[in-house]
């Protein structure tokens, strides 16, 4: 069966008016931002005519074959179209999956690790994470919030969260966020995030 894209490319070539569309694309068996731009440059040459057909697909068997997880799908496949929004619409991009995501995450690894005859207790599950702290009285309620971002009563609590789910160690990292240039503010929010968890 060929690739919807590659034909589309071939079509919009040596047509000049009809539509063009796929019927349709697993999304999540593709990466969004390849997927995103694929889709923008075949607009592009094709002069806005195309047409993106998205779905999840039903096959487990599918699934499996691409190693993606099959629980979950709906969830991941709202979020694969939040990202593939943004990247069509924003000059700057940037998407963080949720704490649902990771705790899927966490579960397929124990998984694998059952699959391969292996003990899942004996797998330390380190994470590294970007925390972007806002004072209090600057809190927003507008557009989502994202997995340790916010006030740093909102970040304690995903921090909680994370350990719950069996993270068993966190990286703090500060090279893309503002408070990153400033060595006292990154010992002080250092201390704030794991001060209730020792």
């Amino acid at each position: 069966m060929f690739d919807p894209l590659v034909t589309l490319s071939y079509l919009a070539a040596n047509t000049s008016k009809i539509a063009l569309g796929t019927c349709v694309i697993d999304m999540l068996f593709h990466n969004p931002v390849v997927l995103a731009r694929r889709f923008a440059t075949l607009d592009l040459l094709s002069e806005g005519r195309i047409i993106s057909g998205l779905g999840i697909g039903w096959s487990k068997d599918e699934y499996q074959a691409s190693n993606v997880q099959f629980k979950e799908r709906g969830k991941r496949a709202d979020e694969f179209l939040q990202a593939l929004k943004m990247i069509w619409t924003d000059d700057i991009v940037e998407f963080k999956h949720t704490l649902e995501s990771l705790d899927n995450s966490i579960t397929n690894l124990k998984n694998i690790a059952k699959k391969a005859n292996k003990n899942p207790n004996n797998f330390n599950v380190i994470l590294l994470v970007y925390p972007n702290i806002i004072d209090s009285s600057n809190k927003s309620s507008k557009g989502p919030r994202f997995p340790l971002t916010g006030t740093i009563e909102q970040a304690l609590e995903d921090m909680q969260k994370i350990k719950q789910m069996g993270v068993e160690h966190i990286i703090f990292g500060y090279n893309f966020i503002p408070s990153g240039k400033d060595p006292d503010r990154i010992v002080e929010l250092t201390k704030e995030l794991t001060r209730p968890l020792r």
